[in-house]
């Protein structure tokens, strides 16, 4: 029993990396491929409205893997590896049918991935998140 928790301790940290980006490429790619998050879009006040939610489910992500990370250090290398993490998952998607062969021209693809996946990621959904990271810490150490 001794050497299991000792193995959920050494593992937790990284599966909840795992988790956090996993679900920050999930929630972006969600928006992007329905049309949110492209570059120089322009929209009505509703896709305003479900940009905002966007934005509220990255907090939200965010705040919970900060509470359960609970250490201030860790909870700050984790964001950057996650959010690096999420970036290169998000790049991957995009460019997946460039690699696969199922476009004719796939360097269109992969230029194009590079603009989408930075102009999803920065520069709100950074701040975002590194505050939702500060209000889960901030709660951790409130309930604890």
């Amino acid at each position: 029993m001794l050497v299991y928790s000792e193995m959920l301790r050494t593992l937790r940290p990284p599966l909840i990396i795992l988790g956090w980006a996993t679900s920050d490429a999930a929630v972006v790619l969600a928006a992007m491929f329905h049309g949110l998050l492209l570059p120089q879009y322009h929209g009505s006040s509703d896709t305003y409205s479900t940009t905002i939610a966007l934005y509220l489910v990255l907090l939200g992500i965010s705040v919970l893997a900060a509470l359960v990370i609970g250490d201030f250090a860790t909870t700050i290398v984790s964001f950057f590896a996650s959010y690096l993490l999420a970036m290169a998952m998000t790049y991957i998607v995009i460019v997946l049918p460039g690699y696969t062969g199922a476009l004719p021209s796939p360097e269109v693809i992969i230029s194009a991935a590079v603009v989408f996946t930075f102009d999803a990621f920065f520069p709100i959904p950074l701040v975002i998140e590194f505050a939702g990271s500060i209000l889960g810490l901030g709660l951790s150490e409130r309930l604890m």
